[in-house]
C-alpha cells in the first residue's frame, strides 16, 4: 500500500524561480478588464469551488462560494490503451501537449513518451478538478530513457483539484526518449477524466527585467515561452506579459527550485494569471516537498495581452 510522502515545512524564501507559460486549446471563459490599484489576489482552492481574496501581504479575511465553470467546446486527444509500460507508451505529438486520459480501471497507469535531449526541462501536469470518477488523485512520474529509473515524482503539488500532481523544470541527463506516467494514487478509485499538459523546453530563459511588479512594468515572454526571476521580498510580485487569442488556453508552470541544489532552502510560491474584472486568479498549493512547483491553466474568453503573476 503506498503512503503519502511527508510534507516539509516551510523554512525561507528560496529566490529563483522558472515560468513556462504556453497557449494550447479552448475549454474554460473568462473575461478581460483592465488593471486595477491596488492588485486585487484571489486564490483558487480545492475543486475551485471556493475562492479565498487575498490582497499581497494581507492574511485571508474573505471567503465566498462559487460554481466553476462548465467546460464549453474542450476537444483535446486523448490517450490510447494499452499505455501501461514503457514499450507500450504513447509518443507525444509535440514538445508541447495538452490530452485528455483516464485512470479505469483503478489499477491502470497511462504511460506517455516523449524525445528530449541533454540540458532540456520537462514539465507535467494533471488537471483533475472535473473528474467523475471516485478519485482526483493523481501520481506523475517522470522516467529515464530506461523506463526504470525515477527522475522525478509529485503526488499533490496541484490546485486543480489539491490532489492533483505537477513536476516542473525535471532535468533530462542525456538525449534519449523519455517517460511521463500518470498513476492514481487510490487502489480502488478511478480517476474519469484527467487533463494531462506537458512541455519539453530547450535553450535557455530569458530573465525577468525588474521592476515588473504591475501590468505597465510587466516583462514580456519570449516565444519560448520560459522565463526566470527573483523573489527579493514578500511584497514583490513578479509578472510576465503574454498575448492570447480567444479560446487559447494558457498552462503555466512555477518551478520553486529551479537548480536542485540539495542545500537550497524551500518556499511556498503562488502562480496565477490576470487581469480578470481586476483580478488576478492564483493557484497555491500548501505543499513544500522539494522540488516544489505549482501549476495554473485557463482559457481566454476574448482576445489580448494577459499577464502570469508569481509572488
Amino acid at each position: 500500500m503506498r503512503t503519502r510522502r511527508p510534507r516539509t515545512p516551510w523554512q525561507a524564501w528560496r529566490p529563483l524561480a522558472a515560468l513556462t507559460a504556453i497557449a494550447l486549446l479552448a475549454g474554460f471563459a473568462a473575461p478581460v478588464a483592465a488593471a486595477q490599484t491596488p492588485l486585487k489576489i484571489v486564490e483558487v482552492t480545492g475543486q475551485g469551488s471556493e475562492l479565498k481574496v487575498v490582497p499581497p501581504g494581507v492574511k485571508v479575511t474573505e471567503l465566498r462560494s462559487i460554481a466553476p465553470y462548465d467546460l464549453d467546446g474542450m476537444t483535446l486527444p486523448t490517450e490510447t490503451e494499452p499505455n501501461d509500460t514503457a514499450a507500450t507508451a504513447n509518443a507525444l505529438a509535440s514538445n508541447e501537449v495538452v490530452l485528455l486520459g483516464t485512470i479505469n480501471p483503478a489499477a491502470d497507469v497511462d504511460w506517455y513518451s516523449f524525445p528530449a535531449l541533454a540540458g532540456d526541462r520537462v514539465t507535467a501536469a494533471t488537471m483533475t478538478s472535473y473528474s467523475n470518477g471516485g478519485s482526483p488523485d493523481t501520481i506523475i512520474n517522470i522516467y529515464a530513457s530506461d523506463g526504470t529509473t525515477l527522475l522525478e515524482t509529485d503526488d499533490d503539488s496541484g490546485s486543480f483539484s489539491g490532489t492533483s500532481s505537477v513536476a516542473s523544470g525535471t532535468l533530462i541527463p542525456a538525449d534519449g526518449t523519455y517517460y511521463v506516467q500518470v498513476d492514481g494514487f487510490s487502489a480502488s478509485a478511478t480517476i474519469s477524466p484527467y487533463h494531462l499538459h506537458v512541455r519539453v523546453q530547450s535553450g535557455a530563459p530569458i530573465a525577468e527585467v525588474e521592476p515588473n511588479n504591475d501590468t505597465a512594468t510587466a516583462t514580456p515572454l519570449s516565444a519560448s515561452g520560459w522565463a526566470t526571476g527573483n523573489i527579493s521580498a514578500v511584497a514583490d510580485p513578479d509578472l510576465f506579459s503574454f498575448a492570447l487569442a480567444a479560446g487559447d488556453t494558457a498552462f503555466i508552470a512555477l518551478d520553486m527550485d529551479p537548480d536542485r541544489a540539495p542545500a537550497n532552502t524551500n518556499w511556498n510560491g503562488r502562480v496565477g494569471m490576470g487581469v480578470l474584472n481586476g483580478f488576478y486568479l492564483l493557484a497555491n498549493d500548501g505543499s513544500t516537498t522539494k522540488p516544489h512547483a505549482e501549476a495554473y491553466f485557463m482559457t481566454a474568453k476574448d482576445a489580448g495581452t494577459y499577464y502570469a503573476y508569481i509572488d
